[in-house]
């Protein structure tokens, strides 16, 4: 408990509640957040009905890139918006995680285990491969001009 007195403070998430605002703001995110994700219509995955506050640190898996390289995507110091979505008939599920500039999804093993580094095995009939997506990729909208 004194632990999460510490760390709560120093989160980017809390820090930046204000920018999110009151009034319901922050919900009305999530909500637009969650309907942007489910408009993917990514086949296998369940429909995404809350999103969570999580900490980098927890969700930032190491994802194997060609060559035998791994990367990390996130910021384990930043609290993202996410959750887990088990596929059904299989122990693999889906991460979802996103932020005001990115949406993130991809397949992984139990315990955050063996994200993939292609399209899943055919049996599984899940999901896409674990590079980010970003919400504007996802909506295929021209990114906004340099000032």
């Amino acid at each position: 408990r004194a632990y999460m007195k510490q760390m709560l403070p120093q989160l980017d998430y809390w820090k930046r509640q204000e920018e999110l605002g009151d009034n319901g703001q922050f919900e009305a995110f999530k909500k637009q957040l969650i309907e942007e994700i489910n408009a993917l219509s990514i086949d296998g995955m369940p429909r995404v009905e809350a999103l969570n506050a999580l900490v980098g640190k927890y969700v930032n898996l190491e994802y194997p890139l060609p060559g035998g390289m791994k990367a990390r995507f996130l910021d384990d110091a930043a609290t993202y918006l996410g959750n887990q979505l088990a596929i059904s008939g299989s122990d693999r599920c889906f991460g979802v995680l996103a932020n005001k500039a990115f949406i993130l999804i991809c397949t992984y093993g139990p315990d955050g285990s063996e994200p993939p580094s292609g399209p899943p095995p055919a049996e599984t009939g899940a999901g896409p491969t674990s590079a980010p997506i970003s919400s504007n990729d996802a909506a295929q909208q021209p990114a906004p001009p340099n000032p």
